[in-house]
């Protein structure tokens, strides 16, 4: 999570969805995702070390997916289809206030097996639970993030 507070933002600059309302009377384009950015986020994100294939695997379908849809369904207004909240949090509510404060937040550790975890916490201030599923190779990853409340 520390990482994610202190990242956040490099990780919005990569710019994956094109498309909408660029500028004031200019025509709009339809949403599409920019896979070579895609990858580049992916690959920053992998540089971390944090996050397993099978999450990045899925990370990267989640924009497969939008991407179909784009072209199953265009629009260039309001939010993209499917990008419209963070995909970390699962939420457009206030998470960002609780990492300020990551400190206060209580970490349940609940042991699968040897080689896998689940982290449970409740960020306060968007009133979200969380599950996080770490797997162990080399170091400890996320495997997957589930929204539990």
């Amino acid at each position: 999570m520390k990482w994610y507070r202190d990242n956040e933002e490099k990780l919005y600059n990569f710019n994956t969805i094109k498309g909408g309302i660029l500028e004031q009377n200019e025509t709009p384009a339809n949403y599409y995702v920019d896979f070579d950015a895609v990858e580049k986020e992916i690959k920053f994100m992998e540089s971390s070390n944090l996050f397993s294939q099978k999450f990045l695997s899925n990370y990267k379908q989640n924009y497969v997916k939008g991407d179909e849809h784009f072209k199953k369904d265009p629009a260039n207004d309001g939010p993209p289809f499917g990008f419209d909240y963070d995909y970390f949090f699962k939420t457009q509510e206030d998470y960002q206030s609780d990492l300020k404060n990551i400190e206060n937040i209580t970490f349940t550790v609940k042991k699968i097996n040897d080689q896998q975890y689940f982290v449970e916490f409740h960020l306060k201030n968007c009133g979200m639970t969380y599950q996080y599923t770490l797997s162990k190779k080399d170091q400890w990853q996320i495997d997957s993030i589930e929204n539990i409340s």
